[in-house]
């Protein structure tokens, strides 16, 4: 038993009708919705590791854990572990003068967790403290800044040298490095791989 093909017919001498080659237009969207599915599969990619170190830290205190003590989780602001040259105060100026540029995709401002289609943090609302974890990346950044060990692996790590705070701010406030939302999240995720080498 043969399969019947459904051919159109071209004018009487019966031939099958070619499609026509797709315009450049055509051509031009196919080429855009493979880019789009490849970036959908890297943010996707991203998006997991994100919660896979937040979620690393979600119960712990970071200044602890960074300090190398066991402790409940606690504000870090509060956290009796922070280094005896901690200032709260310089804390806070540190992060009023984290801001974030149009080329940066849509950053908690004081949680610096990216937004990421409401993946990673919900839609921001004016007024509504939405933040899971406001005590995490802003307070490690500050500290593995202070340290001279953690900084200096992390200088090595990104070919940098932040030789004051306020260089330190300016690459951070800076277009992040390929592959991260921002460059206070590339350093969070590095610093997790250093912490977490079998993840």
């Amino acid at each position: 038993m043969h399969a019947k093909v459904c051919a159109r017919n071209n004018g009487s001498m019966g031939m099958p009708e070619q499609r026509p080659a797709p315009s450049a237009f055509e051509a031009a969207v196919e080429q855009g919705k493979k880019r789009k599915v490849v970036q959908l599969s890297k943010g996707s990619a991203y998006v997991l590791l994100m919660r896979r170190a937040l979620g690393t830290y979600a119960n712990v205190c970071i200044v602890c854990h960074l300090a190398g003590v066991a402790s409940q989780m606690h504000p870090s602001f509060v956290c009796p572990s922070w280094p005896s040259s901690f200032n709260y105060t310089n804390l806070m100026h540190w992060r009023l003068k984290i801001t974030y540029s149009p080329y940066h995709n849509k950053i908690c401002f004081k949680c610096h967790v990216p937004q990421s289609h409401d993946a990673l943090h919900p839609t921001f609302a004016k007024g509504i403290s939405s933040c899971e974890f406001p005590n995490l990346i802003g307070p490690l950044a500050f500290l593995l800044y202070d340290s001279a060990v953690w900084r200096g692996k992390a200088e090595q790590h990104f070919g940098l040298q932040w030789e004051t705070l306020t260089i330190f701010i300016n690459w951070i406030k800076d277009r992040p490095v390929q592959g991260h939302e921002s460059n206070i999240t590339a350093l969070f995720l590095w610093y997790y791989g250093e912490t977490n080498p079998s993840q």
